[in-house]
């Protein structure tokens, strides 16, 4: 009985608190931010085809009204990889180096195909966060590809060197 008590106090507490450095507007809100991703039909149509490789794709990248132009997209994950709702590493860099979103030169977008609440890596990494420990910041999005409503994905800062 105890234990499922301290559960929500864990909870509320981590989304209450962090430890990390100010944050990018895109991981500032609460609620759900609308992506919308432009990629060349058959390019997205190869993608899915081909989800297991890491064969990147040149897209556009919009968000709050603001486009960016000539970013890399890839299928992305281990065991979460999906043809029909594709994980995706964004690259914003990739074809244009100077170029950055918010600062970051990549985010990653989780399908939550391995969460059915959606919700365990997030308050996961708000725990870690509340407790000190450098994680991941994220924002829960709902994704359109070409127009096409993808559903709930997870946006989260990319593990790399602007993230160290």
């Amino acid at each position: 009985m105890t234990r499922n008590f301290v559960w929500p106090f864990l909870i509320l507490s981590a989304l209450q608190m962090s430890a990390q450095a100010p944050l990018p507007e895109f991981f500032a809100q609460r609620g759900v931010e609308e992506v919308r991703i432009q990629v060349a039909p058959e390019d997205w149509a190869t993608l899915q085809k081909n989800y297991l490789e890491n064969t990147f794709y040149r897209a556009t990248f919009e968000w709050r009204g603001q486009r960016w132009t000539d970013v890399g997209i890839r299928s992305r994950g281990g065991g979460t990889r999906s043809a029909v709702k594709p994980a995706l590493r964004v690259d914003f860099g990739r074809y244009t180096s100077a170029q950055r979103f918010q600062g970051m030169r990549n985010i990653a977008i989780e399908n939550l195909e391995q969460d059915a609440p959606m919700m365990r890596e997030y308050l996961s990494m708000a725990l870690f966060r509340a407790r000190g420990i450098a994680a991941p910041r994220e924002v829960y999005i709902h994704m359109f590809v070409n127009g096409r409503d993808m559903g709930l994905h997870l946006a989260m800062e990319h593990f790399d060197a602007g993230f160290v």
